[in-house]
């Protein structure tokens, strides 16, 4: 949740904790905009209610995301017996990696491809505020299991997450508190880099070693 002092307009990064949110507002505030990181079922399960209590606000992410929105088994409600499809969006703006969305006067958010989670995962930063759903939760393994992860895209996307930021950064994970940049054990995801990578330089070596034996 983040607001301007010299504004009404309120933007979410995520779409959780309705009633929590709602609390929270000035009587004078709005949603104006809500920054989705991806489309899995625990980020937008809200939506609609954000959408009915606030019909000209504006939803930002990926184009995979938006697309996951009306989709049950994409956005993986349908496996929580609970399927969530959102068709009515009427203000919707779709961000590729490196875009900027002005949001307050001279603040903007600034839009990151972070696929590995799951495709199309976007972070976003505002100022110093690093917002990075779940392509980095510091110092807990990131979930590739799910349809679309990725363990080679996933350490790719931590380290522009670490180039991004700087050691007055904060991270704002979609699950867990807060973390100082300078926190994050950096150099684990480095090395999971290198190793993934060897890896995978190895499994193409042997595939391709396979084939010329099997021409031969």
């Amino acid at each position: 949740m983040v607001s301007h002092v010299n504004s009404s307009n309120v933007i979410l990064i995520d779409c959780g904790g309705y009633e929590l949110v709602i609390r929270a507002l000035q009587p004078q505030q709005k949603i104006s905009h809500i920054f989705l990181p991806h489309y899995h079922y625990d980020h937008i399960y809200y939506m609609q209610q954000w959408i009915d209590a606030f019909p000209d606000l504006c939803v930002i992410s990926s184009p995979i995301t938006l697309m996951g929105l009306s989709s049950p088994k994409r956005n993986l409600s349908f496996y929580h017996d609970d399927p969530i499809a959102i068709h009515n969006l009427d203000n919707v703006v779709a961000v590729q990696d490196g875009d900027q969305i002005n949001i307050f006067d001279q603040l903007d958010v600034c839009a990151y491809e972070t696929s590995g989670h799951c495709e199309g995962s976007m972070t976003y930063r505002i100022d110093k505020y690093i917002f990075t759903g779940d392509a980095l939760i510091p110092n807990i393994p990131t979930v590739t299991k799910l349809k679309t992860g990725n363990k080679l895209d996933v350490v790719s996307s931590i380290e522009k997450i670490k180039s991004i930021g700087d050691e007055q950064s904060t991270i704002c994970p979609g699950h867990c508190d807060m973390i100082e940049y300078f926190e994050v054990d950096w150099m684990r995801y480095s090395n999971d880099l290198a190793n993934k990578t060897k890896q995978s330089e190895e499994r193409n070596s042997i595939n391709w070693s396979a084939l010329k034996l099997n021409a031969g």
